[in-house]
């Protein structure tokens, strides 16, 4: 697994680009069903944030010593994070999107070198971004009509 430097440093372009990607999503477009299953392409960036919180809570969490467990039903978890983010517009969960990732790159940056390298904080950091984003492009994508 990569370092979390080398994330940090695929993340930076990778998060850039996808901002991009969804700059060019128009908000009626966003709301539109059918995106990703039956979610809109907003309810599919709802569903990313909310893991994206997530693995900033685990990570706190490992830097003061507090476990923060796995979601036990991720459907759940899903539904959840996508119900918690209902009222919010497509700019503004475009916001929270770029704040929460600047806010995970800050966090690993600051975590001493040993509690940075952990497999759990790598995991995390990669999963909630980098694969996130590769899993989900496409869909953005095809609501760009590209």
């Amino acid at each position: 697994m990569p370092t979390a430097a080398e994330l940090i440093h695929d993340i930076r372009p990778a998060h850039a680009a996808y901002m991009t990607l969804l700059g060019r999503i128009s908000p009626t477009t966003a709301n539109t069903p059918g995106l990703v299953g039956t979610w809109s392409a907003r309810e599919c960036l709802a569903h990313i944030l909310g893991w994206q919180v997530l693995a900033l809570e685990v990570i706190e969490g490992l830097r003061d010593g507090l476990a923060v467990a796995d979601p036990e039903d991720e459907n759940l978890f899903n539904a959840q994070a996508v119900a918690s983010r209902a009222d919010q517009s497509w700019e503004a969960l475009r916001a929270e999107m770029d704040a929460t990732v600047t806010r995970l790159i800050a966090l690993v940056e600051s975590l001493p070198e040993a509690q940075r390298e952990e497999k759990l904080v790598r995991g995390w950091l990669r999963g909630s971004t980098l694969g996130h984003y590769g899993e989900h492009q496409p869909a953005f994508e095809r609501a760009t009509g590209a």
